[in-house]
């Protein structure tokens, strides 16, 4: 499961690991991004690019757009099962900072990388015509088997890409899916941290630096109390 993350700090090194060549997205800091509220997504269509997108994935053949705020995450076991021809052709990144689960108390936690770098998550997007023929561009977040930081409180997580898997990836060109399967993997746990952060990120509307401080020190994230 992914129902929330952040994308507040400075996403260059990934637009140019990615080879980003065009872009238009807000500056905005955002610290606490839901469904159906719009984020910074890469992808590759005639190059790399990088725009803003809709969290919750609206498919060109539907007639409502609605459906897309159900459309959320999609699990990578399905992948070549129900979305075979996004798969091969509209894989994209969703650069973040971390990303928020909750406890069976409703407690919030941030993940995040171990020296609080930005990361991608792996996602796929398509592009739905409304009947005046303007353009809605929507995605959905991968999720894999929880890896041992998260287990605890949810059994899911998303998919994280490595940086040196980030072009392979994105490649439209790779048609063998079976290349792929290694990315759909839990991350790595030790590349991991997490701690308690304000009920207020409860709230899809409370959106404030406040989201990332922590509720209280802790230092060893194995020893978090569920």
């Amino acid at each position: 499961m992914c129902g929330r993350f952040s994308q507040a700090g400075d996403f260059e090194k990934i637009r140019t690991d990615c080879k980003v060549t065009e872009y238009n997205i807000s500056t905005e800091a955002r610290y606490n991004i839901a469904p159906s509220q719009s984020a910074q997504v890469i992808f590759n269509e005639s190059g790399s690019k990088c725009v803003m997108m809709k969290w919750g994935l609206v498919q060109s053949w539907v007639r409502c757009p609605e459906v897309g705020n159900r459309l959320i995450n999609i699990r990578a076991d399905s992948l070549k099962e129900k979305q075979k021809g996004l798969f091969k052709n509209h894989r994209c990144l969703i650069p973040v900072d971390g990303f928020y689960e909750w406890t069976k108390y409703k407690q919030p936690l941030r993940f995040l990388m171990n020296d609080d770098s930005p990361f991608a998550l792996a996602g796929l997007w398509d592009r739905w015509n409304s009947p005046d023929r303007s353009p809605l561009e929507t995605f959905t977040v991968i999720t894999t088997e929880a890896n041992e930081l998260i287990a605890p409180i949810h059994n899911r997580m998303p998919v994280i890409v490595s940086s040196k898997d980030y072009l392979l990836w994105l490649d439209t060109n790779v048609k063998d899916l079976s290349l792929l399967d290694f990315i759909l993997k839990p991350f790595p746990t030790g590349k991991m941290r997490c701690y308690k952060v304000s009920r207020s990120v409860n709230n899809a509307q409370f959106d404030s630096p406040e989201c990332f401080k922590p509720l209280e020190s802790n230092g060893n994230n194995m020893e978090l109390k569920f």
